[in-house]
Order: C-alpha cells, then sequence, then structure tokens
C-alpha cells in the first residue's frame, strides 16, 4: 500500500499482543474504486498497526466492514 495520509493519529493497545501500536483515521478517497465500494456508508477508513507484532487491522469505520487484516503467526 503506498504512503497514506493520515487526518489523525492515536496510540493504543494493541488488540492481539498488547503492545503499544499506533490507530489512524484515513479518508477514504486515497483507497482504491473497489474498498470505497466495500465501504459506501463511510468517508473514513481506521487503519491500526502493532509494530511489535505485526498486526494491521484496516476497517470501514462506521460499518466495521474489514478491507484488509493481518496478523503474524495466522
Amino acid at each position: 500500500m503506498s504512503e497514506l495520509t493520515s487526518l489523525s493519529s492515536q496510540q493504543i493497545r494493541c488488540p492481539y499482543c498488547g503492545a503499544i501500536a499506533d490507530r489512524y483515521l484515513l479518508d477514504i478517497s486515497q483507497f482504491s474504486e473497489q474498498i470505497i465500494q466495500r465501504c459506501t456508508a463511510d468517508r473514513f477508513v481506521t487503519r491500526t498497526v502493532c509494530n511489535h507484532c505485526d498486526y494491521l487491522m484496516v476497517l470501514c469505520t462506521k460499518s466495521d466492514a474489514v478491507v484488509e487484516t493481518y496478523m503474524a503467526g495466522f
């Protein structure tokens, strides 16, 4: 995924390992047309990244539809 511009960010606990992770609020217009269609009710996407355990979760903000996910070991 190319570099995305975040509207806001915050540090949270990783839901997978509990380490400090980063959560970003992203404008959906930065994503492909396929993802925009998947998140039709949303203007924003939430991206959570943990560098400690290599966790990644990208969700449509309102509908909680999963756009992309990765967890090491799964």
